[in-house]
């Protein structure tokens, strides 16, 4: 079993897929592969790669099948000395006018793509200007002077000793994508691999989405 994923997955969400996969199939070997959203697109179409999981909202290639299964909670970071630093939780409008703080598509675009897709969701285009980090969570925004707040969600939250991390009010999902080839399936592995995903129970703050077997419409 082939298993490619974008950075975003590989903190918490693929590491709980496999346990979950593994504990019912220890006999199916699972190869994980780390992979730009543009290489995973290219290799699950070129069969390299048997099943992909990505964050945000991707397009669905002809033969392929896909189930947007699970998210997390959009989160707020702001300096400790930020004006709304007191705040429980934050809106999105409420930073309009501040300086955020993005991921560069050419390092994470998988990431990119999930921020810019939460701002248009919540109708707002703010000043922005790119992260000197180059780590995935970016732990050391605080550094960088020209920037105000930066979004997260749990997954990269680690390593932020110094950035006071708040939610969005009201509640904003950053989806995950499942994708896979069943006419490329030579055995039953993919299937049971896709099944496990859709149906076993979600790290603690997760949330289901439709394409999650346990789904219902009061998830929303």
């Amino acid at each position: 079993m082939r298993i490619g994923i974008t950075p975003p997955v590989a903190p918490i969400l693929a590491p709980h897929l496999i346990r979950a996969f593994s504990a019912n199939a220890p006999a199916i070997k699972v190869e994980l592969q780390r992979l730009w959203l543009t290489n995973l697109t290219a290799a699950l179409g070129a069969g390299d790669i048997d099943v992909a999981i990505t964050c945000g909202l991707i397009p669905e290639p002809d033969g392929i099948a896909s189930a947007i299964f699970c998210a997390e909670p959009l989160l707020i970071g702001i300096r400790p000395n930020h004006r709304l630093a007191e705040r429980a939780s934050l809106a999105l409008a409420d930073l309009v006018q501040d300086v955020l703080g993005v991921t560069p598509p050419d390092l994470f675009p998988a990431w990119a793509l999930c921020q810019q897709q939460a701002l248009d969701a919540a109708g707002i285009a703010p000043h922005t200007v790119l992260l000197a980090d180059t780590d995935l969570s970016a732990a050391r925004w605080t550094e960088q002077t020209d920037v105000d707040w930066i979004l997260l969600i749990p997954s990269l939250t680690s390593g932020h000793t110094n950035t006071v991390i708040r939610p969005v009010e009201p509640l904003q999902l950053v989806p995950f994508t499942l994708q896979w080839d069943p006419g490329r399936a030579k055995t039953n592995a993919v299937s049971r691999f896709v099944h496990a995903a859709r149906s076993a129970p979600l790290p603690p703050g997760w949330h289901v989405q439709p394409g999650h077997h346990s789904y219902l419409p009061s998830d929303r």
